[in-house]
């Protein structure tokens, strides 16, 4: 609004030069707008033409409101500028704010599509999360999408972007970017400040998988293969591809494939499966079991398995039942 104003009173000024060269000495729309032009730039030039005494009076009145109007502008832009400066500032500090309350959180390094897809994903399920990208034009894109997001402007690789993200107290990483060398490099770096993350990394190149496996990434995802993959089971098996789709929230339907934790001292631990009830009690399908501190999962669990603590069950329902199954552990 103040950059308007500051425009506008020069405009102004030039409308009332040029109008009053035009009416006092009769000269074209031309030569009256260089003769303004030249009076309130101060530039020294010689007159456009022999100016009357009527001419010089309005050309000394100019002169003054010119520098007059200069003043003003500069005023004005001066505070347009304190004002962003302050704006930036607060920001900043509303951000830092955000970044020390955040804790157990996924940080997504890369605000491309791929994270943009993550995003409205835990978005959805309220999983906390701090977003790294370095490019402004990205970061500005992404935040006109999801205005709520904590985020770091930075380059991922640099160990203070990092720290920034607070990394140090995050549940896990997730690494988008295209370049192989990159995800390698921050995998490394990653698991050097907290050795406890998560992290989870896209390759482009299979030779590239083993690498980041290696380096300390717990899972890789190749999206070119992924795809391949798809396309090929929609080609072979479309009903279960459709069937699948309603289980990652693709399709038209809200079921939902979910992990609950069976909690200390919950309600359930000695139970069986069959006295514990789910189907009944939540309306779930519990499909698999997996125990602690086993790889494996126990697919299709009977009714006489047990519930111990800390044995994580794999759900399929909507998110009310989900819900639901949750109260119902504790």
């Amino acid at each position: 609004m103040k950059l308007l104003i500051a425009i506008a009173l020069i405009a102004g000024m030039f409308f009332v030069g040029m109008v009053g060269y035009v009416v006092i000495e009769e000269w074209s729309l031309f030569d009256s707008l260089y003769m303004t032009a030249i009076t309130l730039t101060s530039v020294g030039y010689q007159e456009v033409h022999p100016l009357s005494h009527q001419g010089r009076v309005f050309t000394v009145f100019l002169v003054i409101g010119g520098y007059g109007t200069l003043a003003v502008m500069i005023g004005l832009v001066s505070s347009f500028l304190v004002e962003l400066k302050f704006k930036e500032m607060r920001r900043l500090r509303k951000m830092e704010k955000k970044l020390n309350r955040t804790i157990n959180h996924y940080i997504i390094c890369g605000a491309g599509e791929i994270a943009e897809k993550i995003m409205e994903e835990f978005n959805k399920k309220g999983v906390s999360f701090v977003l790294i990208e370095k490019e402004q034009e990205q970061m500005k894109k992404i935040l006109e999408k999801y205005p709520g997001t904590i985020y770091v402007e930075g380059d991922a690789t640099n160990e203070d972007i990092l720290k920034k993200a607070k990394i140090d107290r995050a549940e896990g990483l997730i690494i988008t970017f295209s370049s192989d060398a990159d995800n390698l490099f921050l995998v490394t770096s990653a698991k050097a400040i907290n050795p406890n993350l998560r992290i989870i990394s896209r390759a482009t190149r299979e030779q590239t998988q083993r690498k980041l496996t290696v380096a300390g990434a717990d899972a890789v995802i190749l999206p070119d293969v992924v795809a391949a993959l798809r396309m090929a089971s929609l080609a072979i098996r479309p009903h279960v591809v459709s069937f699948l789709d309603v289980l990652t929230g693709a399709g038209e339907l809200t079921l939902n494939l979910e992990e609950v934790e069976i909690p200390q001292g919950s309600k359930l631990t000695g139970k069986t499966l069959g006295e514990a009830n789910i189907p009944r009690e939540t309306g779930l399908i519990v499909i698999a079991i997996k125990r602690k501190q086993m790889e494996r999962f126990q697919f299709n669990p009977s009714f006489t398995e047990k519930i111990n603590p800390e044995d994580i069950l794999i759900v399929l329902g909507n998110e009310q039942q989900i819900a639901k199954l949750k109260r119902y552990v504790k």
